[in-house]
């Protein structure tokens, strides 16, 4: 377990050592003058075990944060839900042999679904971590940081499924499953075209989505509408696609979370438009997300003017227009109860246009062409 011998004394006879990662912890102690290893506490499955983080508490060499160091005994194949609770702003980690096997800062080193700067005595920290062989492993509970002190309750509970029951996702019935640090992927059948949200939830990681298929390659990272979650709008055609969930960054995907396919409602008042051709006193609908925009057109057969507007409750739009000689854009004159909508109002010469929607975000938005003097 232990890498490099420091020589040095932490309390009476404690000889000690550093670690892979940088903690200080106990090689060995002397009773009557005879060296004995070391032993942690040894905390069993669905089994509370109280601790506390203080200035005695193993130190974190790397960044002076301290740790509490607990010995699990855990079968091949084993799924173990650990958790840290109380008034320390806790980290947890696995090792197996002196080296790291998984880190709750992989899955943000905290809960997700509370808010950023919760002052709440009651913090929760919390680790998936499935056994690949039986043995011994460490648990560690430490600080965030050189200043994270307190009380905690570590608690081990052994969980009965690994992964999903399905591959498949089924618009309208939500799946839900544990994550261990690898990525999931499942398959979709769309049957009937329309406006479909595929959306991750989970407070255990920063989600990451992929939508693939039938012409469709999406992506999103914290659209759900809580900084973490992701959330997919698109509009599908039937086909077979892929939705593959993952952890942002990267990092690997631990924890419980839900996925659901949905198909949305439609508003009446407009019909629903992806692109091509825009009349004169036409309103479409029309779908903004940020992974590509919308493209239309418009002919003019004599100078006239010309008043394009974009409106949307959840978008910020932005519009161009052009005719392969001069452009016109917008961002933010269109007003709108949020003042995000965009209006290009001119006086064009006859031509062919072209017309770029595009936003920040994702959603639904209405595009009007006017033409006042005709």
């Amino acid at each position: 377990m232990l890498s490099l011998l420091v020589g040095a004394a932490v309390g009476a006879g404690a000889l000690v050592a550093l670690n892979h990662y940088g903690l200080l912890v106990p090689l060995a102690t002397t009773i009557n003058g005879e060296a004995r290893p070391a032993a942690h506490s040894v905390v069993t499955a669905n089994q509370p075990l109280a601790g506390e983080i203080n200035k005695s508490s193993y130190i974190n060499v790397a960044d002076g944060s301290r740790s509490q160091v607990f010995r699990f005994d855990a079968q091949e194949g084993q799924l173990l839900d650990i958790r840290s609770k109380g008034p320390l702003d806790a980290r947890l980690s696995v090792l197996r042999d002196g080296y790291l096997m998984a880190n709750s800062e992989q899955m943000g080193g905290f809960n997700l679904c509370e808010s950023s700067g919760n002052s709440s005595l009651l913090k929760q920290t919390r680790l998936f971590y499935q056994a690949d062989r039986t043995g011994s492993l460490e648990i560690a509970v430490s600080g965030t940081g050189p200043y994270a002190y307190g009380p905690f309750e570590l608690e081990v509970q052994s969980v009965a499924t690994t992964s999903p029951s399905t591959t498949t996702l089924t618009p309208g019935t939500p799946i839900e499953a544990i994550a261990t640090g690898k990525t999931h992927s499942y398959d979709l059948t769309i049957e009937e075209p329309g406006l479909y949200a595929v959306a991750l939830s989970s407070c255990d990681f920063d989600g990451y989505l992929r939508l693939t298929g039938a012409g469709v390659n999406l992506t999103d990272d914290d659209s759900g509408g809580n900084y973490y979650d992701p959330r997919i709008l698109a509009w599908l055609e039937p086909g077979q696609y892929t939705v593959t969930a993952s952890s942002s960054s990267g990092q690997p995907m631990r924890g419980q979370y839900s996925l659901k396919a949905e198909q949305q409602p439609l508003p009446s008042n407009a019909k629903f438009q992806r692109g091509g051709a825009i009349q004169a006193g036409q309103t479409l609908l029309s779908l903004v997300d940020h992974n590509s925009d919308s493209n239309f057109s418009f002919t003019l057969n004599q100078p006239t003017e010309v008043i394009l507007t974009a409106r949307s409750e959840n978008v910020d739009v932005y519009l161009t227009i052009d005719n392969d000689e001069e452009s016109w854009s917008d961002d933010d004159s269109g007003g709108g109860s949020r003042g995000t909508d965009a209006q290009i109002h001119e006086i064009l010469p006859a031509g062919q246009y072209s017309v770029r929607l595009g936003g920040y975000g994702q959603g639904l938005v209405y595009l009007s062409l006017e033409t006042p003097s005709r």
